[in-house]
């Protein structure tokens, strides 16, 4: 079950890549990095983790910020096909290779990586592209039995559950995570007016283009998210991750503190 890879650099001693005008350049390389691996899946996911993690803010936001635990182990709750696992372990090979953005914090350098989904489609995607990277499990996130971590990411995935399902699974997630782990949960801001009518819209049309068109959702505010996972142990910030695209998404970034 261990996917794990090891920094062999001393992290004190790379030299990051600081010319003028090369930073994006060094981003560009580790998100084509991390979108090249989704090519041994086929054209499809490629395209889909080329275009995603451009347009998407938060993949480089997490790391750009240094959001996440420098070793340990990550779990992705509704991971889908893994574009943060991927990009994590891109983050990890352009640091050790200096060329990483200097404007950005140190990546996990010693982490296992752990993808949890329900569609299969997807798992079959995640492990073809992550082969020996990250293990990826096929599971309802409402009956998974989570590890110990020190970090977990839930993006874009709460609002398909029912609301006692979302704090279930909230709670378990507040349970795994050790002491000064991190949780970072992106979802809608259901406070954000038209920002929030255009997430809500396009998830309904994207459910009705999959046949799904009864499928039900349940939002919630910024603070209620932030309230909720706060009141799990975790000293909770937040942020707009909506990036340039007309959605109104929040990023709830919660650090574990001592009982």
């Amino acid at each position: 079950m261990t996917s794990r890879a090891t920094s062999s650099r001393d992290p004190g001693r790379v030299k990051l890549v600081d010319v003028a005008g090369r930073d994006s350049t060094a981003e560009d390389r580790l998100l084509k990095d991390a979108a090249r691996r989704f090519s041994r899946a086929g054209v499809g996911p490629w395209a889909f983790a080329t275009v995603k993690l451009r347009i998407d803010p938060v993949y480089k936001e997490i790391l750009r910020q240094g959001m996440l635990p420098r070793s340990g182990r990550i779990i992705d709750l509704g991971c889908g096909q893994a574009l943060t696992l991927s990009a994590i372990r891109s983050a990890q090979r352009q640091y050790e290779k200096q060329d990483f953005p200097s404007n950005w914090q140190p990546p996990p350098l010693d982490v296992e990586l752990i993808g949890f989904d329900i569609r299969e489609r997807q798992v079959s995607i995640a492990r073809k592209a992550l082969s020996g990277e990250a293990h990826i499990e096929a599971a309802d996130l409402r009956m998974v039995q989570l590890p110990p971590c020190t970090g977990a990411v839930i993006f874009d995935a709460l609002h398909y559950m029912e609301p006692p399902d979302q704090e279930a699974l909230l709670a378990k997630v507040g349970r795994a995570v050790e002491i000064g782990g991190a949780i970072i949960v992106r979802e809608a801001d259901a406070s954000g007016r038209s920002g929030f009518e255009a997430v809500r819209w396009s998830e309904t049309l994207r459910a009705t283009f999959r046949g799904r068109w009864r499928q039900r959702f349940h939002y919630r505010s910024a603070v209620d998210w932030a309230q909720r996972i706060a009141s799990l142990g975790f000293q909770t910030r937040v942020q707009e991750m909506g990036g340039r695209t007309p959605f109104k998404n929040v990023l709830v970034h919660g650090v574990r503190r001592p009982s």
